[in-house]
């Protein structure tokens, strides 16, 4: 009986014995698992420095790249040109023909510094230095009491549209402003410049508390690379269209009705290198058509006939009406004529469409025509940026 009690002992003595071998082999694995472990974190670790060393290199490469390319896109860019100027004391005695000289200059860049070119203000001058199309902005402030006359841009010795302002009319004593936009392509080497076009002379008003109140401006908006040019055909790949129209009535438009689109016959612009069946300025319906998705710029100045009563002309994009501009040329006891003026900035999609419409609800109207060859009554516009997909744009 002792000895099998004994034997039982010996058995679960054993049993435990047994059990911590086990337990201590598997306390032995746990601890190279954990070595292991330790390790490839280590080396993970150590990886993940290097990585982290290689990005920073990688970032620094990529911003020296950069950096290389900005240089060479400098090398292939095109120009950059603008200038922006007013008459600073008043301009008297205008004669006719005469260029009118913008004295204070803000702004005149020609990054190709061309001799001879850019905007002089001795001459009164734009030269531009590049093959290109530019745009082209004027306001004038009639001198006090000043009848009416008509200013002109001219492109070279061609007159292209106009402004009418009078400061006297009938018993009206006082001022008036104009303003008026041109889109054109020009040569290296043409000029623009603003002319008075009426046989007598006529003044100007300078700046008024250090503002100028009679201006002109201009920038280049594409440069035109030639052939020759070793980029030209890398980057008519990758550029942007180019879209613009400029056009103005040519002869006196009578009887306009209500809602009716308004018709810029003569055209001095119209491009668009998409070669769009059916997209840029229609100069039979009046209409211009986009013909890519993209931001685009629009300006009319019209010239209401002589005594025609007061009515509205408004910008349209498909059918919906954005802004409108008010004339009139018979106000109380002055029969004369009246100009306005006015810009839009819209997102337009391919096919969509931009006119200027007449929107007086029940009288017919009427609008100038050329004077002397220069318009009187324009619509311009262009593309500022072409939108290549993405998000929605809102306009």
């Amino acid at each position: 009986m002792i000895i099998e009690k004994v034997k039982h002992v010996i058995e679960v003595e054993s049993k435990s014995l047994s059990n911590e071998d086990d337990l201590a082999h598997q306390l032995a694995e746990l601890k190279e698992s954990v070595t292991n472990l330790e390790g490839k974190y280590e080396k993970a670790m150590s990886i993940m420095t290097e990585q982290g060393k290689e990005m920073i290199l990688l970032k620094d490469e990529v911003n020296l790249y950069k950096g290389l390319y900005r240089d060479r896109r400098q090398d292939v860019d095109s120009a950059e040109v603008a200038f922006y100027a007013y008459i600073n004391s008043n301009a008297v005695n205008i004669g006719n023909q005469q260029v009118v000289v913008f004295d204070h200059v803000i702004t005149n860049i020609d990054t190709t510094h061309s001799v001879g070119a850019g905007y002089n203000p001795v001459t009164g001058t734009f030269t531009a230095p590049v093959d290109g199309l530019y745009v082209f902005s004027m306001t004038l402030l009639s001198g006090y009491n000043d009848i009416r006359t008509h200013f002109a841009f001219h492109q070279d010795n061609t007159p292209l549209t106009s402004i009418f302002i009078h400061g006297s009319t009938g018993d009206s004593h006082t001022w008036d402003i104009g303003s008026a936009d041109a889109v054109v392509s020009m040569k290296a080497g043409q000029t623009m410049s603003i002319r008075h076009t009426h046989p007598e002379a006529h003044a100007l008003e300078g700046a008024f508390q250090g503002a100028g109140q009679s201006m002109f401006s201009g920038f280049l908006l594409r440069e035109h690379l030639g052939r020759e040019s070793l980029h030209v055909d890398r980057r008519q790949e990758i550029e942007s269209a180019e879209v613009a129209f400029f056009a103005y009535i040519s002869n006196d438009a009578n009887n306009i009705g209500s809602y009716q689109v308004v018709v810029f016959d003569h055209v001095i612009t119209n491009i668009d290198t998409t070669n769009s069946v059916g997209a840029g300025y229609n100069r039979v319906t009046g209409t211009f058509t986009a013909p890519v998705d993209g931001m685009y710029v629009f300006s009319m100045t019209l010239l209401s006939q002589y005594d025609d009563t007061s009515t509205h002309y408004a910008f349209y994009k498909d059918n919906t009406p954005l802004t409108s501009i008010y004339i009139h040329g018979n106000t109380g006891g002055s029969h004369t004529w009246d100009i306005g003026s006015a810009d839009a900035v819209v997102s337009m999609t391919v096919g969509q469409t931009m006119s200027i419409r007449h929107t007086h609800p029940t009288e017919s109207h009427a609008l100038e025509g050329a004077n002397h060859g220069a318009g009187q009554s324009m619509f311009s516009g262009f593309l500022l940026r072409e939108h290549f997909g993405g998000g929605n744009i809102v306009g």
